[in-house]
């Protein structure tokens, strides 16, 4: 699977294509025939093989399974037109803005909030206590 090297197609292998192509996934097929994904399928169509009718339909349930083991835990970080589900309630409406843009005095309020938390958390950081907040701070 080196670049750039030519690959060498012995009989055994364009026999296995032929039979295994229709209804195996490329990228398994490939590892087995020791190719690459890219040199399987510019073969397969230099031999003219194409997928079984409704490859993709047949095998939905697997590929899906697969899609979501390969996710991770953080399954729905960056899909598009996701949100946290019955959250639209809280949400600012059309032509509704955030005090925390208009109001400087909302801004103050939460500004010192903000620093007497962090203050506390030091506090108990440097004498030991356990913290109350998640907060990820260097005394």
């Amino acid at each position: 699977m080196a670049k750039g090297i030519k690959t060498e197609w012995t009989e055994e292998m364009l026999h296995r294509m032929k039979f295994e192509f229709k209804y195996a996934y490329n990228k398994q097929l490939a590892i087995d025939l020791g190719v690459s994904w890219r040199t399987l399928v510019r073969k397969a169509r230099e031999m003219g093989l194409e997928k079984e009718e409704g490859f993709l339909e047949k095998r939905k349930q697997h590929i899906q399974y697969l899609a979501r083991a390969k996710r991770g835990p953080n399954a729905t970080k960056g899909m598009k037109g996701w949100c946290i589900p019955n959250s639209e309630a809280t949400r600012f409406k059309p032509g509704n803005i955030s005090p925390m843009t208009t109001s400087q005095k909302t801004r103050d309020k939460v500004s010192r909030s903000r620093l007497k938390t962090i203050e506390e958390e030091k506090y108990r950081i440097r004498e030991g206590i356990d913290q109350i907040t998640k907060l990820k701070l260097k005394v």
